[in-house]
Order: structure tokens, then sequence, then C-alpha cells
């Protein structure tokens, strides 16, 4: 039997440890956070492939972690992209690695440096009219059989979202977790650096057409606050009737009529930065830091907070301009390849960070080994909170930890980082 109020007392309680340590207050303990993606799924035994068309097994295999090893709260509550979606389209940038568990993603950016201009003019109608063609074979047809193609496309897209609704649900309601995870800021840069023009093109055309590619990449940056708004409602859909009038609200007047939305305060908007580790320091500043400040004011100042990854490593300089320029207590940096010691006392109190625990010794070291670097995070990045515990690194295929490693850090910080 499911205890449905201790599953809402424990609910809020890791929810507050989670927004006392983003605020840099000091909660009654240092959270175990997860960074789990589609390891998941092979830690349960269901393969991707079972997942489609069965959205309960879907969200159950996600589920099944969190009820054998502790967490304060976990990353996703499912796939957070949708092959079906993509195959039904003509399309296969996303699919399941051979393992069956592993969801893996191939680069498929067919835009041309002659796009600039034209995205700087209407960036929607070129991703309608020539973008989603050229991405999507389906949709590079006639316009009666677009029609078809888009409505062929509703039902893997509403399995899709149904997955991420039912997941939050299921995973608050019957295992008691909050899903840290509620909704995506994207970067106006990363826009074009992960979907429209790719790794290679993009650090060329920083270079060779510069000017072009700013002025596209701010006429940009509108959608990615539509983004951020649609993105939020879809993975905090309330499961409270008590929720209803913001549901309606923030639908209606931010999303429907493009007004300014009331974001809930957790779970928070995720934020995967790809490009800066790839740029230079002046570039950063140049073309990246700008839109960073003003996405994290934006969601600051609308009763949100963002939850940036630093992935790969981003260095000295980049990390002092975030952390003299964002405001304070408005993100969590996760931190994956700069020393996350250096990090804490360059943030001080200012800004919270999560990660810490090397997946790679997880993956390759002893218990005690693991357990006693637990702790040296622990003793020097816990003294005056925020912090929060996690892997350097997203848990994606099977092989990726050992999970008696993960399970004895996670209860050794659970038990010991109380303040």
């Amino acid at each position: 039997m499911v205890d449905f109020k201790k599953n809402k007392q424990e609910y809020a309680t890791k929810v507050q440890r989670m927004l006392d340590a983003a605020d840099n207050k000091v909660p009654d303990r240092i959270p175990v956070c997860s960074f789990i993606e589609s390891y998941a799924l092979a830690y349960a035994g269901v393969t991707i492939g079972e997942t489609e068309g069965h959205m309960l097994k879907h969200v159950k295999g996600y589920g099944a972690i969190y009820k054998d090893i502790y967490f304060d709260c976990a990353y996703v509550p499912s796939l957070t992209h949708s092959i079906k979606l993509g195959r039904t389209l003509g399309s296969e940038v996303f699919f399941a690695s051979d393992d069956g568990y592993t969801l893996q993603h191939k680069e498929d950016c067919p835009m041309t440096p002659e796009d600039y201009k034209k995205i700087a003019e209407d960036p929607v109608m070129w991703i309608l009219d020539e973008f989603l063609p050229r991405k999507f074979p389906h949709f590079d047809v006639t316009n009666e059989q677009q029609l078809k193609s888009f409505y062929s496309s509703l039902p893997p897209f509403l399995e899709f979202a149904g997955s991420l609704v039912l997941g939050y649900f299921y995973f608050e309601k019957f295992l008691g977790m909050p899903v840290v995870v509620g909704g995506s800021a994207e970067m106006p840069t990363d826009l074009f650096f992960d979907f429209l023009r790719g790794f290679k093109g993009t650090t060329i055309d920083l270079r060779r057409n510069k000017d072009d590619f700013i002025k596209a990449k701010d006429a940009a940056a509108e959608y990615c606050y539509d983004l951020i708004k649609m993105t939020h409602l879809m993975m905090t859909m309330p499961p409270h009737i008590k929720d209803l009038p913001w549901l309606v609200d923030y639908g209606i007047n931010a999303v429907v009529k493009g007004g300014e939305p009331k974001l809930k305060p957790f779970p928070w908007i995720l934020n995967p930065c790809h490009m800066p580790p790839f740029l230079n320091d002046q570039q950063f500043e140049e073309i990246y830091l700008d839109d960073f400040v003003d996405i994290a004011t934006y969601i600051q100042n609308h009763g949100g907070h963002m939850f940036t990854v630093l992935e790969g490593q981003w260095g000295q300089r980049k990390l002092e301009l975030l952390n003299e320029r964002v405001p304070a207590h408005s993100v969590t940096f996760v931190v994956e390849n700069d020393d996350i010691f250096e990090c804490k006392k360059l943030f001080g109190t200012k800004h919270s960070i999560m990660g810490g625990m090397p997946l790679a010794m997880l993956r390759e070291s002893s218990k005690s080994e693991c357990v006693d670097y637990a702790k040296k995070l622990v003793d020097e990045l816990g003294v005056d909170g925020g912090y929060l515990f996690a892997t350097d690194k997203v848990l994606l295929a099977p092989g990726d930890v050992d999970i008696r490693n993960l399970a004895a850090v996670n209860e050794f910080v659970h038990v010991y980082g109380q303040y």
C-alpha cells in the first residue's frame, strides 16, 4: 500500500531542503541529488523500446531506482526526447543504442551561413518554412502531405508530453520524490550550437560571419523566452486542485497571450550550457554573457530559479564573470570538469553549487575510497550551506556507475551531512 500522507510530508521536506540550499541558506541537511537520465531504465530493466506506447511502464521504470537508493530529488521522471516523434517525421536524430537503454543523439543541423540574414528578419518563419522541412523529411513535401505529417506527429507528441506529466505526478504522489527539472532555458548561442547550425558550423561562423551570427542570435532570443514559458507549463502541470487557478492564469496570460509568467520557485528551469567551453574568454563576454545574465534575471524576477549545468570545462575567467554579473541566488551551478572546490571559494554564499562526486570514481574505485571522497566534499563544500551533493556527470548508460558505490555515498551523505 502506498502511504500518500507520508509521501506528501517527505515531498514537502525534500523540496524545502532543495530551496534552502539553492538560496544559500543552511538546510537541515545537505541535499542528495540525482543526475540520472536513461540509466534509470537500465536499472529497472526496461528498454527504451518497451516504453513506447506504455506511459505507466515508462515512468515506473524511471522511478525504480528511487525506491532502492536514497535521493532528495530526481533529475527527470522520463526520457527527455522522443525517438518515436522523430521517427514519425522521418528523422533519427535521437535513437536507442545497441544496449537498448541509452538514449543517444547525432548531430543534424541543416542550416547554412546564408540563413543568418533570414533568421535575423524572422526566426520563427524561417524555422517553420525552411528549417523543419530540411530536418524532418516528412515536412519536405506538398502542403497537403505536410498537414498529414503534422497530424501523424500528434500521437507520439502527446505520448511524450503525457509521460512527462504522468511522471511528475507519479514521482510526487507515489514516491514522495521531487523532480528538479521544471522547464528549459536555452541560451540563444546554444540554440545555434545544439540545434540549428551545429558544433563545427557555429564555431567557424563566429570567426567568419560574427556580425551576421550576432544579429541572428539576438533575433532568436525571443524564442528562448517563449521556450521557458511553454516548457515550465508542461513540466509543472499541477497535480493539485488548489493549483488550478495558477494553471489557467499561466496558460492563458503567459503562453497564449504572450504575457509575463508567474514561475514556480520549484522545480527549476534547466539550462544546459554547451557552447562556453569552446569559446575563448573574449568571445564568451562578447556574445554569451549578456544573454545568460538577462535570462537568469528574467527567471528570478518572475519567481523561478535557474539550474545551470556547466558542461565541460569553463575556466577561471568565465566563472569569475558569472560570479560578478549573475544576480545572487538566481542560479544553482552544476560543476562538471572545473574544480568544484575552487568554484565554492569563488561563488561563496552568492551562488549555490551542485555536483562533486566523480562518476569515474563511482565506477572504478572501492566503496571506502568513494565514501572518503564524499566526506571530503561534505566537509569542504557544505560548511555554510549552498551545496547540493550529486555526481559530476549525468548517468546514461548501464555501465556508467557501480550501483553499490552510488548507494553507499548517497546514504553516507544523507546521514553525515546533517547541520
